[in-house]
This record gives C-alpha cells, structure tokens and sequence, in this order.
C-alpha cells in the first residue's frame, strides 16, 4: 500500500502513529495500518513521514496536536500546491506541537529528522461544518 486514505467521522480525534527505524524523510507511508477505535498505527517501517490521510469527500481537517519521540529534532513542514513550508520544530528528541493546523484537500504534512528510530502521532478531527456530509 503506496498511502492509505483515513476517513474521519463527526467530531471525534482520531490518533495516526507512525514509525521509522532510519529517520522520516517525508516518504508515503507504507503497510497496511493496525486499526481501533479513534487509532490508527502504521508498522515500522524505513523512511517515511508523509502524512495524507484525508480525501476531497472528507474536506477539511484540522490537526489538533502532534508528539514526537525520536532522536534529534523534528521538522514538520505542509506542503501547499507543492511548496513545502516549514511550520514547526520539535527539538531535544521529544515532545509536542499543540497549534491548531488545517489541511485542506491537497494539502499534506511532511515530518523529517535525521536517522534512528523515530514515532510521529498526530492527532486530528474534521472541520465544523463537515460533520455527516
């Protein structure tokens, strides 16, 4: 599986955790997600760090929170009309970016940090409005 498409329904979180064994580069992430109520856990894998799980039908959502526990520093970019913008930092190998961030349809999240085991959750909701449509 190149990249999955995740569904959110109404206005619950749901959790995707991604995991590297060599540093995300911003790749598509690969295997077929573990998948529970409000969480969804891709395998380890080499590389990775793409994020973009949602679909034209799902609109807008909006990025509560992402944790980070790796070594060295997390650089999260979003990629608009294929300019990635660097957003934020998460430094000292772990922790938190609580900004509230929207992706758009076509829009993604690009997370990257030099080798070594690394995890990435994000943690994300639709937009108001979008509810059962």
């Amino acid at each position: 599986m190149a990249n999955a498409t995740i569904s959110y329904f109404g206005q619950l979180p749901t959790t995707i955790v991604m995991k590297t064994s060599d540093g995300f580069d911003g790749s598509a992430q690969t295997g077929v997600p573990v998948i529970t109520p409000g969480l969804y856990t891709f395998p380890l894998q080499a590389l990775g760090g793409l994020y973009n799980f949602h679909s034209v039908y799902d609109g807008s959502i909006e990025v509560k929170n992402i944790s980070y526990k790796g070594t060295g520093t997390l650089t999260i970019k979003k990629s608009v009309a294929s300019v990635d913008i660097t957003i934020a930092t998460i430094a000292s190998g772990e922790g938190e970016f609580f900004e509230n961030t929207t992706l758009s349809p076509g829009e993604t999240l690009k997370f990257i940090c030099a080798g070594g085991a690394a995890t990435v959750a994000v943690t994300a909701v639709l937009t108001s409005g979008m509810w059962g449509t």
